[in-house]
């Protein structure tokens, strides 16, 4: 017959015992190898979809057991147990199926050495041999080490800040009537008496009490709606002329107004809208000793304005801290009546008279220089000096105006939020008395809602994925040719001896195409004779039947 590989070949042999060589694609298929390592190719399919399907996800739908990490985990673990097995029948398979084609003997050592450890497979490579088997060993080590950390280096947490729409009902209102904040009983509208519920505003915006809306359920929130406010139209000029650069009569005045603040009321007739008028005159350089005072001069008129607010925790707040982002509406009409009469802006313009009238002279005392004298409360906050001034006076002032008029548009809302609770009137219940209905809108909102959620890093997800699929690739490779194996084969001793023709009857009497877990039932039930590794005759180092006492123990320094 045809040889093959360099060996002759003998006729088709048929033994008197043994069992029928058997290969084929069907009756061979290693089912436990490829089904662990289709197995194992789904853990990674498995942490694919964990990666993918928790990205985007809040980490409250992925946690304790659940949260990816773990399960990713658990992914790699199982999936590494698989590789494993699939490897170990792969290194069989490739073991022996070179083995039917012809190899050096050298290669018997090498393909299995290369396929039990790495210190085998550096062996193997050093001598040039079993190359294919060390290739995937290495491959398989890589994906076992690597796949768990990149995979969960795959799925990360992260921030995430939401914009989720709606619309809720406010108490807050800008229909503020004429009489809400004060009564006045005089014709000049001296006499001047505050209403409770102006009472409690002034008292909680000196507090700095949140402004709360009564059931206003929305977090981190941001709206625009109309409310009480002020129209400002401001203006500056120049006022009287200071020189404190020269002393002696009349080269100076003996007492200037160096800061001046007044909040008035500012009325036309009663056809028009009352306005509240806050001017502040200052000087504005003490490093110059001679010029004009600027005059700053801002209407406020009732209006109708829109804001930008943020609602959090029911409570309401400006989502920027300047007047100049507001939009303004319709003016509204405030004025009051006369004797008995009332009016809000009065009581808004006697409050910032109270808070914001200030006074400040400077006078020039002769041995002693400069002094100032200041009356009211701004004069002193607003006011800096410079040490390197060479005017005979160094004190000048801030602009106080912009927190003028932010605290009068906080003011405003604070009364928005009030008059809306207060409601307006519905009729009256069965003893009489009025019934009152909160003033109430329905805004849309924006709430901003921070957001703790997975993130998938695909990027990652890619490396982790090509490391994943390097070992069951590579060891798909050495099943090659399991159809040419006529039987299961292992790498048992008692196989690997038998093929290896043994001589001890025992083995030979199991059949030469037996495999390992027959023959180690065969020599069971054949008395499973005890054998020994030892010394034997010729002096060399064999396994023999213990009970023969052919065999004995190597003594040290022996030469075998």
């Amino acid at each position: 017959m045809k040889s093959e590989a360099g060996f002759s070949a003998s006729p088709i042999a048929v033994a008197a015992t043994g069992r029928k060589w058997n290969p084929g694609f069907f009756s061979r298929f290693p089912l436990f190898g490829l089904g662990a390592l289709a197995l194992s190719l789904c853990c990674t399919a498995t942490a694919i979809a964990i990666v993918l399907l928790s990205d985007g996800q809040p980490t409250s739908e992925w946690s304790g057991n659940r949260q990816p990490g773990v399960l990713l985990a658990y992914t790699s673990t199982i999936a590494n147990a698989l590789l494993a097995i699939a490897f170990a029948e792969a290194v069989v398979i490739a073991f022996w199926t070179r083995a039917l084609r012809g190899v050096p003997m050298s290669s018997f050592h090498h393909n299995w050495g290369s396929g039990t450890s790495v210190v085998g497979v550096l062996k193997a490579l050093m001598n040039g041999r079993a190359f294919m088997i060390s290739s995937v060993s290495i491959l398989v080590a890589v994906t076992t080490l690597l796949r768990g950390p990149l995979m969960q280096r795959a799925s990360f947490v992260q921030t995430e800040v939401l914009s989720v729409p709606g619309n809720i009902d406010l108490q807050m209102t800008y229909n503020i009537t004429p009489d809400w904040a004060a009564v006045t009983f005089d014709r000049g509208h001296a006499e001047l008496t505050f209403r409770s519920n102006f009472s409690k505003v002034i008292r909680a915006y000196q507090a700095r009490s949140p402004v709360a809306i009564p059931g206003a359920e929305c977090d981190n929130c941001t709206l625009t709606l109309p409310a009480f406010g002020f129209r400002i139209e401001c203006s500056t000029g120049q006022s009287r002329h200071y020189n404190f650069s020269t002393i002696g009569f009349p080269s100076f005045r003996p007492d200037v107004t160096t800061f001046e603040s007044t909040v008035t009321r500012h009325f036309v007739s009663v056809a028009e809208p009352q306005s509240i008028n806050v001017t502040v005159m200052r000087r504005t350089e003490p490093d110059v000793c001679e010029g004009n005072f600027p005059v700053q001069s801002c209407l406020l008129t009732p209006a109708r304005v829109t804001y930008e607010l943020l609602l959090n925790a029911g409570n309401v707040s400006f989502k920027t801290n300047s007047w100049r982002s507001d939009s303004v509406g319709e003016l509204l009409n405030l004025n009051g009546g006369d004797v008995g009469g009332s009016t809000t802006i009065r009581a808004l313009q006697f409050f910032g008279s109270i808070q914001y009238d200030s006074i400040s002279n400077t006078t020039f005392g002769g041995g002693i220089g400069w002094t100032t004298n200041t009356a009211g409360l701004l004069g002193n906050t607003y006011a800096y000096d410079s040490k390197t001034s060479s005017c005979g006076s160094n004190v000048a002032y801030n602009d106080p105006m912009d927190d003028i008029l932010n605290a009068y548009r906080e003011l405003a809302l604070r009364i928005s939020v009030a008059a809306a609770a207060e409601g307006r009137p519905v009729g009256a219940d069965d003893t009489g008395m009025s019934q009152f209905e909160p003033y109430s809108q329905n805004v849309a909102y924006t709430s901003e809602l921070v957001r703790i959620q997975y993130a998938a890093d695909r990027r990652n997800l890619a490396v982790a994925v090509v490391i994943s699929l390097l070992g069951p690739v590579a060891t798909l490779v050495l099943f090659w040719g399991w159809w040419q194996l006529g039987r299961s084969f292992s790498l048992s001793p008692l196989e690997i001896a038998n093929a290896f023709g043994a001589p001890n009857g025992f083995l030979a009497s199991g059949g030469s195409n037996a495999s390992g877990d027959e023959l180690a039932k065969h020599v069971k039930v054949a008395g499973d004779p005890m054998v020994r590794y030892g010394v034997g005759g010729g002096y060399r180092l064999v396994v023999a039947l213990a009970a023969q006492d052919v065999v004995r123990k190597p003594q040290a320094g022996e030469v075998l």
